[in-house]
């Protein structure tokens, strides 16, 4: 099985690499990243922003199929961004990630992983740099002397790595393209 992933990133590639072993056991898997410009600011906010940057990370690694004439049974896009929610008279800022599946036929999921709160004060700071080339992670990076790419691990005290998170998200994505995609079936159907 054929799997890219619109990206270069170790965490999406590991996440990728061990959802798609556990969803598919006995299949031959060839897991690739190929970097792809997610087309905006390093930092997304609010999720029509996250999802339209996963799409566009979806498109930018389609374009690259066809002029490599490459041959795939699934393309993967991922985005992480930042949501608020008020609480009273607070604001709560969380990062989840968007991440979107299709198959060789076009069909496609939608599923986005489990959020993590980011301290405020951190939210600004990158705010205040430019979202454009900061995102939240590097500020928290910064004071925490974490992997930049990773702030999560850190923030819950080493119970859960971004790669862990991801992990979770693109079982549901791939879950769901599964009740759409005959091809799919029938690599998991093989495992079984």
């Amino acid at each position: 099985m054929d799997i890219f992933i619109g990206s270069g990133n170790g965490h999406k590639i590991a996440a990728t690499r061990e959802a798609s072993q556990e969803l598919f056991p006995e299949t031959a898997l060839n897991v690739r990243g190929i970097p792809v410009d997610s087309g905006g600011n390093e930092q997304r906010l609010g999720h029509e922003n996250t999802l339209n940057a996963a799409l566009h990370r979806l498109a930018e690694l389609k374009k690259v199929m066809e002029t490599t004439r490459s041959r795939y049974d699934v393309l993967l896009a991922f985005q992480n961004g930042i949501f608020s929610l008020r609480e009273g008279d607070q604001t709560h800022w969380f990062d989840l990630a968007w991440v979107v599946a299709e198959d060789a036929e076009g069909n496609q999921s939608f599923a986005h992983s489990t959020g993590i709160e980011f301290d405020a004060s951190d939210v600004e700071k990158a705010r205040k740099k430019g979202f454009e080339t900061t995102t939240v992670g590097s500020i928290i990076a910064e004071r925490t002397q974490g992997d930049p790419t990773d702030p999560h691990f850190p923030l819950t005290n080493e119970v859960l790595s971004r790669s862990s998170i991801l992990r979770e998200a693109l079982k549901a994505a791939i879950g769901q393209l599964l009740t759409k995609s005959e091809p799919l079936r029938r690599f998991r159907d093989s495992n079984s």
